[in-house]
């Protein structure tokens, strides 16, 4: 597969994207720049797969629903650090599709925020 930007590339623009207004609301409140991917995650695996297509998943860690994406036969997954080194059960997760995600009318409000800001940080 051709690709304009590499995962890396991709990764970068997502972490320097992440505001406030991306995070899943409840949280956005307790979201702070030392922990940027804090509620970040649903947005950002809609944006992978954007990019890179591959799968996104869902798994829980206790009752928090965690989502991350399969590319290349590879976990990618950029929030993790979110969860400040608890295990994250990647092996009980099951597969979404992007346009159940972005039904939601919140999702689809931040994943557009997150996507321009990324695309204005690819552009610089």
């Amino acid at each position: 597969m051709d690709r304009k930007y590499s995962v890396e590339e991709i990764s970068y623009a997502i972490k320097k994207s992440w505001c406030r207004e991306t995070c899943y609301p409840k949280y956005q409140d307790a979201w702070v720049k030392e922990n940027p991917s804090y509620g970040q995650d649903v947005v950002t695996s809609l944006l992978l797969y954007d990019y890179f297509k591959g799968n996104i998943k869902k798994c829980y860690i206790g009752d928090t629903p965690h989502y991350f994406n399969i590319i290349d036969k590879e976990i990618i997954d950029l929030t993790q650090g979110q969860f400040l080194g608890i295990t994250i059960p990647y092996d009980k997760s099951t597969y979404k599709k992007r346009s159940d995600l972005l039904e939601n009318k919140n999702v689809n409000a931040r994943y557009l925020i997150l996507k321009d800001r990324v695309e204005s940080c690819l552009e610089r």
